[in-house]
């Protein structure tokens, strides 16, 4: 079991197409929720904005079946937000050799 990082959409599809079953990355470090949240966030509003696509990617990514979710804490108010692949295929779009992806 392999873990790495995959902190944007590009590199999360970088992650679903050459992970392995059972290979976790994180994809975010801190508190997803609040970052993404005009309320509580601290972040610009760039930032926010891709914050909280990843989130949503990703949880789309599971609802799919591609990867399970969770969460370990990383501190008091801070978290490491795990996505892990599972067996079930991936679309062609997906699939695309990771080499590709890193170059587009």
């Amino acid at each position: 079991m392999t873990l790495t990082e995959a902190t944007s959409i590009r590199a999360f599809n970088v992650f679903l197409a050459t992970a392995a079953v059972g290979d976790r990355a994180v994809y975010y470090r801190g508190h997803l929720a609040a970052d993404a949240s005009t309320k509580f966030t601290k972040l610009p509003f760039k930032e926010m904005r891709e914050v909280g696509e990843l989130g949503a990617y990703a949880r789309d990514c599971y609802e799919r079946g591609y990867v399970l979710l969770m969460q370990k804490r990383d501190g008091d108010s801070r978290y490491l937000y795990i996505a892990q692949r599972t067996k079930a295929a991936l679309p062609e779009q997906l699939r695309t050799p990771a080499r590709e992806l890193e170059d587009a």
